[in-house]
């Protein structure tokens, strides 16, 4: 039966099937999400227990205990970021060691975030140009505030032609090697084939239709460019990426990189310079620039 929202208590031992096998375990301190992204992988597989997965629930009881052998990766059927006072004080509260946790999250919000928490995975999305921005200046805030916080860079990636897209792809790689952050790439699998390729101008010969999912057909990386990057799931298998995630939380991790061999697909799409990269100053809005380089397009 179906139920309305999420229940605000949850096991803090579950663990993904495909994380079977890792050290690692899923949690959160919100559940259901508002940031409306396309293809979300937690709303669609939420979508048989929750009607209304769009209808964030903070998490205010977690059964079992913090396993201290264990690494904790919070923001997977929610977005931590929804209220990070109400993640510090349960992540906090419970006694995680936060040198094991982390947390996955868009960032759309910054504010009640203290510094506590030292591991971020944030997601950046090329397809929402406002989650973009507003993601990458949180990212530049906290950078500043809280310099010593760990932050990943999950790109959200795909193959497509579209001049936009492929201008924010790449100023993401860029955002990254800046602030030598490493580059998580997540290439996005898409709910269904309908308008899909005309609305993100995805590249036909990139993509097949597989297990229910539009997604693409190489084991291949979209990003080039980045200084540390790893590619999440490379291989559509059981996530023995998730230890790539687990080794991104050391210390010392810039210090025992291991170049990973490219995988680029054969097909090369060129990205122009555009005024949606070169006019936007960090922080400023982005509008009125996206307007003009569409005109010029």
């Amino acid at each position: 039966m179906l139920r309305e929202t999420y229940l605000k208590k949850m096991s803090i031992n579950n663990q993904n099937s495909k994380a079977i096998g890792t050290d690692i375990i899923n949690v959160d301190t919100v559940r259901g999400c508002n940031n409306g992204c396309e293809s979300c992988y937690a709303k669609r597989n939420c979508s048989l227990s929750v009607r209304h997965f769009d209808e964030p629930v903070l998490v205010e009881l977690f059964l079992g205990k913090v396993a201290i052998d264990k690494y904790y990766r919070f923001g997977n059927f929610g977005d931590p970021a929804t209220d990070w006072a109400h993640t510090e004080r349960m992540v906090k509260g419970h006694g995680f060691d936060l040198e094991k946790s982390f947390f996955v999250t868009k960032l759309q919000n910054a504010d009640g975030f203290s510094g506590l928490l030292k591991h971020l995975q944030v997601s950046i999305d090329p397809l929402i140009p406002d989650h973009f921005f507003k993601t990458e200046d949180n990212i530049l805030k906290i950078m500043s505030r809280f310099p010593d916080t760990n932050i990943v860079l999950r790109v959200r990636s795909v193959r497509s032609e579209d001049h936009i897209i492929n201008t924010l792809q790449q100023r993401a790689i860029e955002l990254a090697n800046e602030n030598d952050l490493a580059v998580l790439e997540t290439r996005i699998r898409f709910n269904g084939i309908k308008n899909t390729f005309d609305r993100y101008k995805l590249v036909p010969e990139e993509y097949s239709f597989r297990k229910g999912y539009l997604r693409p057909k190489f084991l291949a990386r979209h990003l080039v460019g980045a200084k540390y990057h790893l590619l999440c799931d490379e291989y559509e298998k059981k996530c023995k990426g998730c230890t790539q995630c687990t080794v991104l939380l050391t210390p010392n991790w810039r210090n025992n990189w291991v170049c990973h061999r490219e995988r680029n697909s054969t097909l090369e799409i060129e990205v122009k310079p555009s005024a949606l990269m070169i006019a936007r100053p960090r922080g400023t809005d982005w509008r009125p620039i996206q307007q003009s380089a569409a005109i010029q397009q």
